[in-house]
């Protein structure tokens, strides 16, 4: 019993490892975004929706990290 509980929890672990990973690589993808002359041809709502989402997965991508 305890191999099958130490395999859920490092299936876990690894899942939440893949987690955080895509949610700095979505905040950095934002991030680039950001820095192209095409950012600024983006409409206002559309770059304000971006931000929002930038700051989102930055707080989850720490909340992953924290564990």
């Amino acid at each position: 019993m305890d191999d099958i509980n130490t395999a859920l929890l490092e299936a876990h672990e690894a899942d939440r490892e893949d987690a955080h990973e895509n949610a700095c690589d979505a905040f950095h993808a934002i991030e680039a975004l950001q820095r192209t002359d095409t950012w600024l041809e983006l409409p206002l709502a559309v770059q304000r929706q971006l931000s929002a989402a930038h700051a989102t997965l930055g707080m989850l991508a720490d909340g992953l990290a924290e564990g």
